[in-house]
């Protein structure tokens, strides 16, 4: 059989598997529930399709064991998707993808440039597409046939306490003529990187699971706590991915156009902007399990750390997005307006004055945070979230906390509100965080 979830669920993983489990008797291998774009792409290799590395948890070990060489009768892996090509400054090719979907491994993250195998498709899933479901079909000469690049440079999560990263995010040199730069679903988008300066702006995504999703940015320069699996898992035992807190930092929240913007699979994809021209706007991190088709992505390129500014402190280069073959150059894209509902096009580039004073504002209020604004962190978990609410008539600071009981929370020193209703002429809103954000890379598993 084939295991396809989501790792970090809040959720039972009982009532997970039952939701997205498609069970077959012997040794058969189901495709992905909803795996739109999972399948083997001719070379050059599309953006959107299904990638993954080799590290492959066999057995009932947690040690990688060698190709073909399987102790035990069950297989399992992680995969994701190809997020976009970039190219460094010499014009050297790679494929970009969050780390969770190209660097996981069986014993943690595997370290840059040590070249592990990156596949289109999955190792595992190139198993059920050849008939041979079996966790001895993955074999050197198997790998070989699907590689499409060679990881490079990792730039993985944080787990420890009261640390946060703009991105966790990977590289992986491009073998010659394997990957192309076009995105399935669609036809044209710009190389040029844009910001998150306007209330309402509509997103895409070509995910391999979900294919082309919609939604609308609703929330800017958050930083979210996000259940991440540390290990490859268990094949019998999901549940046994060593799930742990990262914080991301710098992160936008997508609210999904009547449907989640993100499913399991859809981890890394690239988010554009929707216009003349779309723009790469961020990467695809993490949706919410509460089911309100919330998910969250990393700033693709930022000031303050985006995912290429990540890259480049990690490496010393500097890396941009490639276009599509078919070019074109606008800043053009839609808006929803947050009072009326009614989309019209604007230009992108041309910032809001409210989101202005509240990207000013946002230093001086994390810096002055009253004392009382720590307790909701729970002796230092950091379960709270603070940045820039755009759902409203104005750009508002956002403080997302714990439990309904913290939402206006009295100061015990003062005897008066913790947080005031303004700060530097910014509106201050509070609510009660969303459940926890997993990411949304898929397990795919063997059993014999």
């Amino acid at each position: 059989m084939k295991l396809v979830i989501s790792n970090g669920s809040s959720r039972s993983f009982t009532s997970l598997l039952m939701a997205v489990l498609l069970l077959l008797a012997g040794n058969q291998l189901a495709l992905a529930k909803g795996a739109v774009q999972g399948g083997y792409y001719s070379r050059p290799v599309p953006i959107g399709s299904a990638v993954g590395n080799d590290a492959i948890w066999y057995g009932t070990s947690a040690t990688q064991q060698t190709p073909g060489n399987v102790p035990g009768s069950w297989c399992a892996s992680q995969w994701g998707t190809l997020g976009a090509l970039v190219r460094d400054q010499n014009g050297n090719q790679y494929i970009l993808s969050s780390a969770h979907v190209l660097a996981l491994g069986v014993s943690g993250y595997i370290e840059s440039n040590v070249g592990t195998p990156i596949d289109q498709p999955d190792v595992l899933v190139q198993v059920g597409l050849n008939g041979t479901n079996y966790c001895s079909a993955i074999t050197p000469q198997l790998i070989s046939t699907g590689q499409v690049a060679s990881l490079g440079i990792v730039a993985p999560p944080s787990f420890a306490k009261g640390t946060s990263v703009p991105a966790e995010v990977a590289l992986a040199p491009v073998l010659p003529g394997m990957v192309s730069p076009n995105i399935l679903g669609i036809s044209a988008f710009s190389s040029t990187p844009i910001s998150v300066i306007k209330k309402g702006i509509e997103v895409q995504k070509s995910g391999q699971a979900s294919g082309l999703t919609l939604g609308t940015v609703t929330k800017m320069k958050m930083t979210y706590p996000i259940s991440l699996c540390t290990v490859v898992p268990d094949a019998q035992k999901p549940e046994h991915c060593h799930a742990e807190t990262a914080y991301l930092q710098n992160v936008f929240e997508i609210k999904g156009k009547g449907e989640p913007f993100l499913t399991p699979g859809d981890s890394g994809s690239l988010v554009l902007t929707r216009g003349t021209c779309p723009q790469p706007i961020g990467l695809a991190e993490a949706g919410n399990n509460a089911g309100d088709n919330t998910a969250v992505a990393s700033a693709i390129s930022d000031s303050a750390g985006g995912v290429l500014q990540t890259l480049n402190f990690v490496s010393g280069d500097t890396y941009s997005i490639v276009p599509s073959t078919t070019g074109c150059s606008s800043t053009l894209g839609y808006i929803t307006d947050t009072v009326t509902g009614v989309e019209s096009l604007e230009d992108l580039s041309v910032p809001d004055t409210d989101i202005v004073q509240a990207l000013n504002a946002l230093p001086d209020f994390l810096a002055d945070l009253p004392p009382c604004a720590y307790m909701f962190m729970g002796a230092g978990t950091a379960d709270f979230a603070v940045g820039i609410d755009l759902s409203g008539s104005a750009a508002a600071l956002e403080v997302e906390v714990p439990t309904a009981a913290d939402v206006d929370a009295i100061d015990p020193y003062t005897d008066t509100r913790c947080l005031s209703a303004t700060f530097e002429g910014v509106p201050v809103n509070q609510e009660v965080m969303p459940a926890k954000f997993g990411d949304t890379g898929d397990f795919a598993a063997i059993g014999d």
